[in-house]
C-alpha cells in the first residue's frame, strides 16, 4: 500500500487535542481522593472515628486517637471487594464486574503508663489502605460524525511527515506508521487526511484498572489527665496503579480501504512519599468528645511507565502495527486536609460519632522530578487543576451499640462531595457510602465484621470532549471486611 490516498471534498477540520499519555489533572485527582478504609470496626461505622480513637484506623484520621488506648494491641484486617460498572453510551449498555481480596489494615499499638498528669504515652506502627483503584468497564456504540483518525490528522497538521514520529510519538506518529493518516496530495507533505474522515464506525473502549494507595504510619501520642489526647503521625504513602486501555473502531464504510484499527495503552505508575498528621481530642465530659486534626500535603514522587500502540487492518488483508514506550518521573503535592468532629458516648449503651473533612482539590500540584535535567514546570497542567477542581466538604457519621456484654452492632454513612468546580466539562457525582457491621469484644480477643456499599456516577469520554459525547458510568462497590485483634 502506498502512503497516499486522495479524497475530494474534505471539509476543514477543527483543531482537536487527542487524549494521549501525559501527567495531568486526572493523575492529581486520582491520588488525592481517599476512601474510609481501615479496620472492620471503623469500616462498619463509615470511618467516623476522628473523635473516638482507640482504633488503628484513627492513626490515619486523627493521630490523637492513639492516646485513648489503655492496653497494647495487634490487629489485622482482610477485605473482599466486589466492583460493578455499568456504562451507557449511544443507548448501548455494558456491565462489568470483578472481585478482589486485599488487606486494608495491619498494625500494632504499644501502651506505656506514665507518671504525673501524662497518664499514657503510646506509640503505633502499621499500614492503612487509603484508596482502591480496581475497576473495569466497556463502552461501545455507533458514532456517525467522528473518528479518532480525524484527531490524528488534526494533530499532524503543519508537521512534515518525516517528523511526525518524533513530534507526536504517542499519537499522530503512530497513526502515520499504521496508515491511519495520509498526505492530502503528493505536493503537500504537512497536511493530512484521515483514513476514516466522516465517522460511521462502531466504537469500543475496554478499560481495566488495578492497584491501590496506602500508607505506612508511625504514630506517637499521649493522654493528659484523661481529658486531652494528642498525637502525631508520620505517614509514608505508597502508590501502585495499573491501567490497560484498548480503543477500537470497526465496521467502517465499505467504500473506504480500512477495515479496523485499535489504539491501546498500558500504564503503570508507582511511587512513594511523605506527610505529617497532627491531632487532638478533648473530653468535655463523660458524654461528649470533640476533635480536630490537620493533615499536611503529601509529597509523592511518581514514575509512569507506559506502552502505546496502534494496530490497523485493511480490507486488502494488509496489517500494520507501531508502538512506543515511555518512562517519566515527576512529583505530586496532594491537598492538605482539615478534620473536625464530635462523638457522643451514651454510657455503656452505645455511641454516635460524626466527622467533617474539608479538602481543596484545586490545591494539588504537579511538579518536576528532583533531576536537575528535568525543567518542565507543569504550569499549564496546574492551571487546569486550579480551574477544574474546587473545595469539597465530606461528612462521615457512625454509630455503635452494645447488645450484650461482648457483642456490638454498628452502622454508618459517608458523603464525599464531588471534586469538580461548577461548569467543568468533566462530571463525577457525589460518592455515597452506607455501612454496617457487628463485633465481638472479649477481654483479650476481638473480632469484627463490616460491610460497605459505595455508589457513584461519572462521565467518561472516549477521546477529546470537544469532539464526542460522553458515556455515563454508574459504579457500585460492595466490600466485606473481617478483622481480628489481640489486646495484651
Amino acid at each position: 500500500m502506498t502512503h497516499y490516498f486522495k479524497l475530494a471534498g474534505i471539509l476543514p477540520l477543527l483543531c482537536a487535542t487527542l487524549v494521549l499519555r501525559g501527567q495531568n489533572e486526572t493523575d492529581a485527582l486520582r491520588y488525592s481522593l481517599t476512601e474510609p478504609f481501615g479496620t472492620a470496626r471503623a469500616s462498619g461505622m463509615a470511618g467516623a472515628f476522628g473523635a473516638l480513637g482507640g482504633d488503628f484506623t484513627s492513626l490515619s484520621i486523627n493521630p490523637a486517637g492513639i492516646g485513648v488506648y489503655r492496653r497494647s494491641e495487634m490487629a489485622l484486617t482482610f477485605g473482599v471487594s466486589g466492583f460493578n460498572t455499568n456504562a451507557d453510551y449511544k443507548n448501548v449498555q455494558n456491565s462489568q464486574s470483578e472481585f478482589q481480596f486485599h488487606v486494608p489494615q495491619i498494625g500494632m499499638v504499644g501502651v506505656s503508663e506514665s507518671t504525673g498528669n501524662w497518664k499514657y504515652v503510646n506509640y503505633g506502627i502499621g499500614y492503612n489502605k487509603l484508596q482502591n483503584f480496581n475497576q473495569s468497564y466497556v463502552i461501545s456504540g455507533t458514532v456517525n460524525d467522528i473518528s479518532m483518525t480525524r484527531l490524528f490528522a488534526d494533530q499532524a497538521f503543519g508537521t512534515n511527515s518525516e517528523e511526525l514520529y518524533n513530534s507526536f510519538p504517542y499519537g499522530a506518529g503512530l497513526a502515520w506508521e499504521t496508515y491511519l493518516i495520509d498526505p492530502i496530495d503528493t505536493n503537500t507533505n504537512n497536511q493530512f487526511v484521515a483514513a476514516i474522515p466522516y465517522g460511521d464506525v462502531q466504537q469500543r473502549m475496554d478499560v481495566r484498572q488495578s492497584g491501590h494507595m496506602g500508607e505506612t504510619v508511625f504514630t506517637v501520642g499521649g493522654n493528659y489527665n484523661d481529658n486531652l489526647f494528642v498525637g502525631a503521625t508520620l505517614g509514608l504513602p505508597v502508590v501502585r496503579f495499573n491501567r490497560t486501555t484498548s480503543y477500537r473502531e470497526s465496521d467502517v464504510d465499505a467504500a473506504l480501504p480500512i477495515d479496523n484499527f485499535t489504539w491501546s495503552e498500558n500504564l503503570t505508575t508507582s511511587g512513594s512519599g511523605v506527610n505529617i498528621k497532627l491531632g487532638a481530642i478533648y473530653r468535655v465530659n463523660d458524654l461528649l468528645r470533640l476533635h480536630g486534626a490537620w493533615h499536611s500535603a503529601s509529597s509523592i514522587s511518581l514514575t509512569d511507565t507506559w506502552t502505546t500502540a496502534i494496530n490497523s487492518e485493511f480490507k486488502d488483508g494488509s496489517t500494520y502495527s507501531s508502538s512506543t514506550d515511555g518512562v517519566y518521573q515527576y512529583r505530586l503535592k496532594t491537598p492538605g486536609r482539615v478534620f473536625l468532629g464530635a462523638a457522643f458516648i451514651i454510657g455503656k449503651a452505645g455511641l454516635v460519632s460524626a466527622d467533617y473533612e474539608m479538602i481543596n482539590y484545586s490545591n494539588a500540584r504537579l511538579r518536576q522530578s528532583n533531576s536537575f535535567l528535568d525543567d518542565y514546570d507543569f504550569k499549564a497542567e496546574n492551571n487546569t487543576i486550579e480551574a477544574l477542581y474546587r473545595n469539597a466538604n465530606n461528612v462521615r457519621i457512625g454509630t455503635e451499640w452494645r447488645i450484650s456484654e461482648v457483642f456490638r452492632v454498628r452502622g454508618g454513612y459517608a458523603f464525599q462531595q464531588n471534586p469538580f468546580a461548577k461548569g467543568a466539562t468533566n462530571y463525577t457525582s457525589n460518592i455515597m457510602t452506607y455501612s454496617g457491621g457487628v463485633g465481638y469484644r472479649g477481654d483479650h480477643l476481638f473480632i469484627d465484621l463490616g460491610y460497605q456499599h459505595r455508589s457513584s456516577s461519572a462521565e467518561q469520554y472516549l477521546f477529546d470532549p470537544a469532539n464526542t459525547s460522553p458515556a455515563n458510568l454508574d459504579m457500585v462497590k460492595g466490600e466485606v471486611i473481617f478483622g481480628v485483634g489481640l489486646r495484651y
